[in-house]
């Protein structure tokens, strides 16, 4: 299952509440993170081990990774160039 990068962007928005929220230990936040993370950001949480030193690194790499709007650009158009042809044009294929 592949989410958009407005998909993933919403989920880093509820996982910045918990960013937010002084009450979580570093830790918790790296745990929160993984759980709430998919695909690419997934990819990219799951290098960091659990502890309160990596929260901050691996936070800001998928902060800079989803907000880099030439990149969420690039993802929408990569799937336009790989949508398969319409055999024809009637309405059932369509």
């Amino acid at each position: 299952m592949e989410i958009s990068p407005s998909g993933i962007v919403s989920k880093i928005c509820s996982v910045a509440a918990v960013n937010d929220n002084p009450g979580y230990s570093d830790a918790e936040k790296i745990v929160y993170l993984r759980s709430g993370s998919v695909g690419d950001a997934f990819t990219i949480v799951k290098q960091f081990p659990t502890s309160n030193a990596s929260y901050a690194d691996a936070w800001n790499l998928v902060k800079r990774r989803y907000t880099n709007h030439r990149e969420i650009v690039f993802s929408h158009m990569r799937k336009f160039f790989y949508l398969k042809p319409c055999p024809d044009s009637s309405k059932v294929s369509l």
